[in-house]
């Protein structure tokens, strides 16, 4: 096209140095001489990455809305006639005495908690909150929660360490929310370290308009082609029964919430960081 004497324009993707992407728009023109021949060229690029980037959280943002809309009716779908089976097991364990029924209906009985639990994450992400926001101190929250899955099995042979590199003000969320974000990303980060000795990292910073809470852990890290997966619902990597696949998926909502985002970053093999960013003069974002 170029070489007819034709302008060609077009987006090219590129990486940095550090390995981050950069996305530029290329424009080439031709330089054509007296008899129409083509004698060079003249090129010129602009840096398009904050765009693209802006469109990919725009994509994301309607995806994470719709499926919250369908969330909202598969839950009231399911949960009704799960209540039933419910009610019908606990009475049968109640009147029966036969040891191998009981046995089996306890089996029933563990898989329909579990259903249950899901179904609550996907109510808890789909409606809006009906917890009140409160002044919340995040660091203190963000401590309780380190202290609460230190208590874990799993995390006998990690350490934990916390660093507040500027003191926060206090925020207006709802504290059981935030907790919950806390929690269900520090529980991701122990089950990255598998049993094995390893350090969790929290790490509070603010700048004059956003707090950032980033939780390092030097795990197994995520697979490159599963990064973008991680905030789908129902998408996990652990075996079966062990996870649901809902916890970054709610607390990506939960954030999202109060006018924030998450982030990640990983590197397979080293570890994953997850950034927490909250705006220092965050408003009631519907959760009152």
């Amino acid at each position: 096209i170029i070489s007819s004497g034709k302008v060609w324009n077009g987006e090219i993707e590129n990486r940095r140095k550090n390995g981050d992407p950069l996305y530029t728009q290329l424009l080439i023109s031709p330089i054509i001489d007296n008899d129409g021949k083509v004698v060079g060229y003249l090129g010129s690029h602009r840096d398009i990455t904050e765009q693209k980037q802006l469109e990919q959280q725009l994509m994301h943002s309607q995806k994470m809305e719709s499926i919250g809309t369908l969330a909202a009716g598969i839950a009231h779908e399911v949960g009704n006639p799960l209540a039933s089976i419910s009610s019908i097991v606990q009475v049968l364990l109640r009147t029966i005495s036969d040891d191998f029924a009981k046995d089996k209906l306890g089996l029933v009985e563990a898989q329909v908690h579990r259903i249950t639990k899901i179904i609550r994450d996907l109510v808890d992400f789909s409606r809006p909150s009906n917890y009140q926001i409160q002044p919340t101190d995040i660091v203190k929250g963000l401590t309780d929660a380190v202290e609460i899955v230190k208590m874990g099995k799993k995390a006998k042979e990690i350490t934990f360490v916390t660093h507040v590199r500027r003191q926060v003000p206090i925020l207006p969320l709802v504290p059981d929310q935030i907790a919950q974000v806390f929690i269900n990303i520090l529980l991701n980060a122990v089950d990255a370290l598998h049993g094995k000795r390893g350090t969790i990292t929290s790490e509070v910073e603010r700048d004059s308009e956003r707090v950032r809470v980033t939780i390092t852990d030097n795990g197994q890290g995520i697979a490159p082609e599963n990064l973008s997966k991680i905030f789908e619902p129902f998408f996990t990597t652990k075996p079966v029964g062990e996870g649901t696949g809902l916890g970054l998926w709610v607390s990506y909502g939960i954030v999202r919430s109060f006018g924030g985002d998450i982030t990640v970053t990983s590197a397979w093999g080293q570890g994953t960081s997850f950034c927490i960013i909250l705006p220092l003069n965050a408003k009631e974002y519907g959760n009152g």
